[in-house]
């Protein structure tokens, strides 16, 4: 196993290795804990954590599980003892057969969740890549601009252009055909100014990918910038934001990711709004506990979408590796014991064993989808 050292801070590039954990084979424990030092103390951590893996251990589901939870446990809470205060969450994935030890530092709080059984429970650490996608912010003026990309929650690069642009109050002393003259050539200028904008701003999307694109600054540049995007550019484009040119690298952290915060929940709404449609009309689409389930087991499920921060009875039939509603008691592939699980801590481990694209949900989409049992997805188009 390797060495259980101080907690890795998560970021993109350390969740996405770890992911593939989930189709382990192997027993793992998963413990998430909200660890921020301001709301609770080292000791009431480890409390906390104790009276979880004493639920966990009455709730397991094979009593081949109890020694290999035992080694777990005792693994987990001595680490527990020595560790220091840290972020404001803490993700432990251990499994000894495994030889996997993953401790990490996560910059936001999570609900606290112990689970023991094959593959780990990673939904959490998907929740926060979905969270995590990269921001691209242009703060742009006739003469100045400001490039940035956001990536798990911090600003990764920012580079800035600063052109000399003759001021227009030259322009104020002449009239006819010598002012609109004056007027082209400061065009001229604000347009070369902006262009070498718009290369930083590719070069910083090749070194940071982004999805989605915000611009703020003067309104007139602002228009003039969106002329120039390129194609790609401008389909990332979702919207204006009014940030000082001179906003100091918090403020500007703080309205990008609320921004994107409230983007990537009309995005949700409109995810989860196209897939209850297209299911009521059977076009591609499913809701709900059976239709979705029947669509992942038999590989034709292209995306699920899962409601966030919940669970839901289901059975898991081991031999097939098929899940299975509540009320299948037994397989009905192979007619063999379905043992009882949480949907939504095995979903992701079958999900991502068969390739499935995986999207949490919050707020006023997670209600919709609850409807529907808080689950659901777009299948593969049909072959032929």
């Amino acid at each position: 196993m390797p060495t259980k050292g101080s907690p890795v801070q998560a970021t993109v590039d350390v969740v996405q290795k770890i992911i593939h954990l989930a189709g382990s084979p192997h027993p793992f424990l998963s413990v998430y804990l909200p660890t921020d030092p301001a709301q609770a103390t080292t000791e009431g951590n480890r409390l906390r954590l104790a009276a979880l893996l004493d639920r966990a251990s009455q709730d397991l589901a094979d009593p081949s599980w109890e020694e290999p939870f035992r080694v777990e446990r005792r693994t987990v809470e001595a680490y527990m003892r020595t560790l220091r205060p840290g972020g404001k969450g803490l993700a432990i994935l251990s499994s000894a057969p495994a030889g996997e030890w993953q401790a990490l530092w996560l910059p936001d709080a999570v609900p606290e969740h112990v689970r023991f059984g094959p593959g780990a429970h990673v939904l959490p650490l998907l929740d926060m890549l979905d969270e995590w996608e990269p921001v691209g912010l242009a703060l742009v003026s006739k003469d100045t601009a400001r490039l940035m990309v956001l990536e798990a929650g911090q600003i990764q690069e920012v580079r800035r252009v600063e052109s000399e642009v003759p001021g227009k109050h030259k322009a104020g002393g002449y009239a006819g055909w010598e002012g609109a003259r004056i007027q082209r050539h400061l065009l001229v200028h604000a347009k070369d100014h902006l262009k070498r904008a718009l290369e930083e701003l590719e070069g910083a999307h090749q070194a940071h990918p982004f999805r989605r694109l915000f611009l703020g600054g003067s309104p007139e540049s602002v228009g003039l910038f969106k002329k120039l995007l390129s194609r790609e550019l401008k389909s990332r484009l979702v919207g204006d934001l009014s940030i000082d040119l001179y906003a100091t690298n918090p403020e500007v952290r703080a309205q990008v990711l609320q921004a994107a915060r409230e983007t990537e929940r009309r995005e949700e709404q409109g995810l989860v709004g196209e897939i209850i449609t297209r299911a009521a009309k059977e076009q591609g689409a499913v809701v709900g506990v059976d239709p979705t389930l029947w669509a992942l087991n038999r590989r034709q499920l292209h995306l699920l979408v899962l409601a966030g921060e919940v669970s839901q009875p289901g059975r898991h039939c081991a031999a097939c590796d098929l899940l299975l509603s509540e009320e299948a008691v037994s397989c009905p592939q192979c007619g063999g014991k379905a043992r009882a699980v949480d949907l939504w801590e095995e979903l992701p481990r079958s999900a991502l064993s068969r390739a499935v694209r995986i999207e949490v949900v919050h707020g006023e989409a997670a209600s919709q989808l609850w409807h529907h049992d808080g689950l659901g997805g777009l299948l593969k188009p049909k072959q032929g």
